[in-house]
């Protein structure tokens, strides 16, 4: 049985977000922080506030994200859920994060209004990426600082090219399945061989 300080009410997921549309409410540098995050991923991302930072302007102009200029209302974000995947709230305004973030949760629409995670149904780990690898570090919101700490120790165990593996592995994933079928190893599985030796090559 689980101890108390081993249960936790998140869970982690990884979800495909090209071509999705994702609603960021907030123009200053922590909503640019999310947006950084949501640009790799191809999501179709609307960005209400009346102001941006300089770092969202330049996404604005480049055409990168749709800016929605403003003052965000609550009807306003209403009417724009419906096909949204995610939200994240991050206005300068606590009451009125809490406030979308109530109606995003009454509309079954996953939102995060950040630094706030009582008040969010999904949060964002601390990210290490290497293209296609990705390690997530969480603490569910309890210490960001920690994750943050943690995400550091593993960037600098994390090879600059690991993506170039993780490439290699892909494409080499079928054909070497095929052969593995036909000529398995001592008595482990081929699959499982060719794995642990890309994986533990140097």
């Amino acid at each position: 049985m689980q101890s108390s300080s081993e249960k936790t009410s998140w869970f982690p997921v990884m979800l495909r977000l090209d071509e999705a549309r994702v609603l960021v409410i907030g123009g200053g540098n922590i909503a640019a922080n999310k947006v950084r995050l949501l640009v790799p991923t191809g999501a179709r991302i609307e960005l209400l506030s009346p102001t941006l930072c300089p770092e969202l302007q330049r996404l604005a102009d480049d055409g990168v994200l749709t800016h929605v200029p403003g003052l965000v209302s609550e009807e306003d974000v209403r009417t724009r859920l419906p096909g949204c995947r995610l939200v994240y709230i991050a206005t300068n305004d606590t009451a009125l994060n809490r406030t979308l973030s109530a109606l995003c949760q009454q509309q079954n629409v996953p939102v995060c209004a950040v630094d706030d995670p009582g008040n969010s149904s999904f949060i964002t780990p601390a990210l290490s990426t290497r293209g296609a690898v990705q390690v997530a570090v969480s603490t569910g919101g309890a210490a960001p600082v920690l994750a943050r700490r943690l995400r550091a120790k593993i960037e600098e165990i994390l090879p600059a090219g690991l993506h170039l593996l993780a490439d290699f592995m892909q494409n080499a994933r079928l054909p070497l399945r095929e052969r593995c079928r036909t000529r398995p190893t001592g008595g482990r599985s081929g699959n499982g061989f060719w794995m642990a030796r890309a994986v533990t090559s140097p």
